[in-house]
């Protein structure tokens, strides 16, 4: 009697389980699509609706952060402003992307200088209004000056980090990193919902 109740029991689990199904979740986010894929074998635990909520959350909360195309992100309250040498505290995520695009500039020999901004809207490549003409060498020559690294200072020291630029003009560019650690983020949250294979 013992061994049917076992072999049962083992039956109802297995009718339990859940086949194993491919979740596509798409949407659009910082000027682009994205489209995030993962398996779900039950041990999602967030529905199908909660759980795209939630990415959208996570790229709206990045976008409100890093984007240069919202007037009033984080990312463009600092570019606007014109003190120089006066630190002003930012979020430990805008602080955590910078901090990364410094090391990536070290790492890269400077090939990589999020604050290339000035020159990127003089070429019509930011959210500044495309040029009629090519810009001209002294235009190049003036934007090239408000760029360099050496021109900010990001102090993670504290409880609350903090950012200051020594030129009015510095404008800071997250584009080639702020999409990246937006998918860290995502799978980071689909990790913890107990998703599998996400891509």
């Amino acid at each position: 009697m013992s061994g049917l109740l076992v072999v049962a029991f083992a039956c109802s689990l297995a009718a339990c389980k859940k086949d194993p199904e491919v979740i596509s979740l798409s949407g659009k986010t910082m000027g682009t699509t994205y489209h995030v894929k993962y398996i779900d074998d039950g041990s999602v635990s967030e529905n199908l609706q909660n759980t795209h909520e939630q990415i959208e959350y996570i790229l709206k909360d990045v976008n409100a952060k890093m984007s240069t195309y919202i007037k009033d992100s984080e990312l463009s309250r600092f570019n606007q402003n014109t003190q120089v040498n006066t630190p002003i505290e930012i979020s430990a995520d805008f602080a955590k992307v910078l901090a990364e695009a410094i090391q990536l500039h070290q790492v890269t020999e400077g090939a990589l200088d999020v604050t290339v901004g000035p020159v990127v809207n003089l070429w019509g490549f930011g959210p500044e209004k495309r040029p009629e003409r090519q810009p001209t060498a002294e235009q190049l020559a003036e934007r090239q000056a408000w760029v360099g690294l050496d021109k900010i200072t990001l102090d993670m020291s504290g409880n609350i980090p903090t950012l200051s630029k020594s030129v009015p003009q510095v404008y800071i560019d997250l584009s080639s990193i702020a999409k990246g650690f937006g998918v860290d983020q995502v799978a980071e949250k689909l990790e913890q919902l107990n998703a599998q294979t996400i891509w």
